[in-house]
């Protein structure tokens, strides 16, 4: 316990605290930049058929944006219509042909292969994600199911859908999490990080994170590589002068799936809240507010938002604190792979591990999207 009340109360002490403006406590999606007009602009939201995913689709499509929600289920897609359509009744959606299933790169090739008629995608949200694999779950592709679905199956949609965004100048906003902090406790494996070590192996029986008391799992891993490639894709961008806007984002702590209490103790519910929360707003918050960020960084004016920072309530945060400790305090450090080396190394590993997947897709000469009214 003294590990861990050592971690806390550093962690504690250095919380950033901010709500940047316009945003402000108990604000939604629905309410931030409500002036902003998306008309003609084409948004893809991963992830939208509930929690933050849905929120984040409301929003775009109440500014006028054709909304594209990346779903896994047939089901899923025409729930996820009504829905908005239900909430905004004048909402452009269009159903992709194709299923969107991170646990398959070919299924993520297919379904940005059913895109294509689009010229431009506007605004990129990968909100999709899995919290931990309790069935001990490997995929066709050979990865642990969590891991590929919140990392490398995401790095792939962006690359496969990036001469899209680069045509519209487009914006990648990629949710993560604060666990990024607890990548390598969370998945009790020493130096977790390191590229070496990646990609993570498959965690075996029904194992806890030692005085946390969650499961063991890779989330907080992707969350930091996410965070990481990130960084490393807006240098990119920036650099090949696309005016490709990336960012990441820490929606917050949020009543959602994600966060289902049975898989929380108190202690962590307690730290979550202590780190994440911000005064006025409840904790756990909404998800209309929890989607409140990356809306934020949807809607926002290019020149307020720099390119390649991470986010928490509507202003750019830091990312440190990371533990990495087999044994002794639970004393943070800094976060690995904040140098270009380390990223440039990750962004060629992702590019193996998924290089049957992005040769060029066919493209779409004649026809148009059919846009559901």
């Amino acid at each position: 316990m003294n590990r861990f009340l050592l971690f806390a109360a550093a962690v504690c002490t250095t919380v950033h605290g901010q709500i940047g403006k316009p945003c402000f406590a108990n604000e939604t999606a629905m309410e931030v930049f409500q002036e902003v007009s998306l008309s003609g602009k084409v948004a893809l939201i991963t992830g939208a058929d509930k929690g933050i995913g849905l929120e984040i689709a409301k929003a775009l499509a109440a500014r006028g944006a054709t909304v594209i929600p990346g779903c896994r289920k047939s089901e899923e897609l025409t729930e996820t219509e009504a829905l908005i359509k239900k909430a905004v009744p004048n909402a452009k959606v269009f159903l992709p042909s194709a299923l969107l299933d991170l646990s398959s790169f070919k299924m993520v090739r297919d379904f940005v292969q059913g895109l294509q008629q689009f010229p431009t995608i506007d605004i990129l949200v990968n909100d999709a994600g899995l919290a931990n694999n309790p069935h001990q779950v490997v995929t066709h592709d050979g990865f642990e199911l969590a891991f590929q679905i919140d990392y490398p199956s995401q790095w792939l949609l962006t690359y496969l859908l990036m001469p899209q965004i680069r045509k519209g100048k487009g914006r990648v906003v990629n949710l993560v999490s604060k666990a990024y902090r607890m990548a390598c406790p969370m998945a009790k494996r020493f130096q977790c990080m390191e590229l070496e070590n990646l990609p993570p192996p498959v965690i075996t029986g029904s194992q806890k994170v030692p005085i946390l008391g969650i499961p063991v799992s890779n989330y907080g891993i992707a969350r930091l590589l996410m965070i990481r490639w990130t960084e490393d894709l807006a240098r990119r961008e920036t650099l090949a002068g696309t005016g490709v806007s990336v960012t990441s984002v820490n929606p917050g702590f949020v009543n959602t799936s994600m966060a289902d209490r049975h898989n929380l103790s108190p202690l962590f519910l307690k730290l979550a809240c202590t780190t994440e929360g911000r005064q006025g707003a409840p904790c756990p918050t909404l998800p209309s507010q929890g989607a409140l960020t990356p809306a934020f960084l949807s809607l926002s004016p290019e020149s307020k938002i720099p390119n390649g920072k991470f986010y928490e309530w509507c202003e750019p945060a830091p990312v440190d604190l990371c533990l990495d400790v087999l044994d002794g305090p639970w004393i943070p450090t800094e976060c690995t792979g904040g140098d270009q080396k380390y990223q440039e190394g990750l962004w060629n590993l992702t590019a193996k591990w998924v290089k049957n997947f992005t040769a060029p897709l066919e493209q779409r000469v004649h026809g148009s999207p059919t846009i559901i009214l």
